[in-house]
């Protein structure tokens, strides 16, 4: 009875650690072709924990911390180029202003369902970022939080965001499904789901090109009940030819 008492001890002594090693961990992949190339890291102070080894070897690195991270800071992996594919581990709550601005290979994200807040510029300009999967904890997307990410086909945000600050999508031409979750329309800020058009006068060959604010060309699917309180409602209202009725 006491050896299978202090194995199960054991047992569950070693998965409690590989929880606590994961929630120390960050996964990431990088693009070929740069060789056993070296991320790096920014803000290293900000992330409230030491880091105690960084590997990377055939395209794939770890960031191994000396404790649990809760959050990723402002700057953390600004204009890391090579970055491509990254996980974050379930301990994180905050992602941080321009955390990952810049990155304009990043294809993919993994975010922990803990997060609350996607700060400001989170994912400005991340060029390749096909798809995002905003977790139901979140309630805010800051401003200008994935501003032109021009591979970003659609984008779902749960019935937990309260408020998408201005420009948020800004630019992200590609966009062409949104699913808005909540039956309340969030509080929305200026030129969320618009680009500039820059039109040229060909007239002249020196005349400088000026710019026409468009709407992103993309359906925006909110609950079926809930169509006119969004057509009608502050900051929505610019949207509400892209509005339409959709049964969750």
């Amino acid at each position: 009875m006491k050896k299978i008492l202090f194995i199960l001890m054991l047992i569950t002594s070693c998965i409690c650690l590989s929880c606590n090693n994961s929630n120390r961990e960050i996964i990431y992949s990088y693009v070929n072709g740069y060789g056993d190339a070296h991320l790096a890291l920014g803000n290293v102070g900000g992330w409230g924990a030491e880091v105690k080894s960084h590997e990377y070897k055939n395209g794939i690195g770890k960031i191994t911390f000396k404790s649990t991270i809760t959050s990723i800071p402002e700057f953390a992996f600004i204009n890391s180029t090579i970055l491509k594919s990254i996980t974050i581990p379930n301990s994180v709550t905050k992602i941080e202003n321009e955390a990952f601005s810049g990155c304009k290979n990043l294809e993919s994200i993994t975010i922990p369902n803990n997060v609350t807040k996607i700060g400001d510029g989170t994912f400005s300009e991340c060029k390749s970022l096909k798809n995002i999967n905003i977790p139901k904890s979140v309630t805010k997307i800051g401003n200008n939080a994935f501003y032109d990410c021009h591979a970003l086909g659609s984008v779902t945000i749960p019935n937990s965001v309260t408020e998408i600050g201005d420009e948020a999508f800004f630019g992200c031409k590609n966009l062409s499904k949104v699913y808005c979750n909540a039956t309340t329309p969030p509080n929305i800020g200026e030129k969320v789901f618009s680009y500039y058009e820059y039109i040229y006068d060909y007239k002249s060959f020196y005349s400088e090109p000026h710019t026409k604010l468009r709407n992103i060309k993309c359906k925006i699917y909110v609950p079926t009940a809930s169509v006119n309180s969004y057509k009608t409602a502050n900051g929505w209202s610019n949207y509400s030819n892209n509005i339409i009725g959709y049964d969750f």
